[in-house]
């Protein structure tokens, strides 16, 4: 687990920037190199494809608890809730779940909730040495809606929040056993929907990542994914246009080869992803 776990405080400083919506059935746009290396760019300004990366080292994390814990964990917390002491366990559907729901009383309040469930699994939930699958869920959503009076003007806002990850890891056996690799499939969605009105004028700034995990393969001996491809979508949908960057929405991919760097196309064009920092290699 990578650094996903943000603050309330922190994704409320962060709502001026991003916003979360997204449309399946949308045009996607093709960009020629320079537009391709803004809006690169503006993701990387974002953090935005660290999400695809987070997301992936979380379902890694909860498939093998003790053996890649040391290659990719950065926060304790996540070794503590695997050990049950946050989470609930219920044997009719073999899922461990931790729920949290947050009100703030008057402005905000945020859920998350968080799932995992191995197959097969001993009789009080637990990973075995045949648990060959590992499912993982992830829903967190924060929501603002104010309204109030300064100067003589009447300002209203209103705010979403979304993350969401749906990950099947299988292959454990094989992995643990030292002779295959972990196979992950799934999907992750992050992003914002943020709005403000005042003095008869609006500001919308609307902002999602929609990821596809197809066959994503860790090696036993691996420290990044030995193969496999995450299919994405941006959608940049800000009003006004800010930033001197046109709004989009793109598809792109990223493609693994085992080392430290990721093929990564956005828009048509073609570009390396440093695994390490996240970051897309423009220029």
């Amino acid at each position: 687990m990578r650094k996903w776990m943000l603050t309330a405080g922190v994704l409320m400083l962060s709502v001026v920037l991003f916003s979360c919506g997204g449309d399946d059935k949308e045009s996607y746009d093709t960009f020629t190199p320079t537009e391709a290396n803004a809006a690169a760019t503006d993701l990387n300004n974002q953090n935005a494809m660290d999400q695809a990366l987070e997301s992936m080292d979380d379902a890694f994390d909860f498939a093998t608890p003790t053996v890649l814990a040391s290659k990719v964990m950065s926060q304790s917390e996540l070794q503590t809730m695997k050990k049950g002491e946050n989470f609930q366990y219920n044997p009719s559907t073999g899922w461990w779940t931790y729920a949290y729901t947050y009100n703030s009383g008057s402005f905000w309040n945020a859920n998350v909730q968080m799932k995992y469930r191995y197959t097969p699994r001993d009789g009080n939930g637990h990973a075995t040495n045949t648990t060959d699958k590992t499912e993982y869920m992830y829903d967190y959503n924060v929501d603002a809606d104010t309204s109030y009076n300064s100067g003589g003007y009447n300002i209203s806002y209103s705010m979403n929040f979304k993350m969401l990850s749906d990950m099947v890891v299988t292959g454990m056996v094989a992995y643990n056993g030292g002779t295959g690799n972990l196979h992950l499939n799934g999907n992750h969605e992050y992003g914002y929907d943020y709005r403000v009105s005042a003095a008869g004028q609006s500001v919308k700034y609307i902002y999602s990542l929609k990821f596809k995990y197809l066959d994503v393969q860790l090696a036993p001996t691996g420290n990044y994914p030995a193969s496999g491809t995450i299919q994405f979508t941006v959608k940049r949908d800000f009003n006004p246009e800010v930033q001197q960057l046109p709004n989009y929405t793109v598809t792109g991919t990223i493609t693994f080869d085992g080392d430290n760097t990721a093929t990564l196309t956005l828009g048509g064009q073609t570009f390396q992803l440093n695994l390490d920092t996240g970051d897309i290699i423009v220029g």
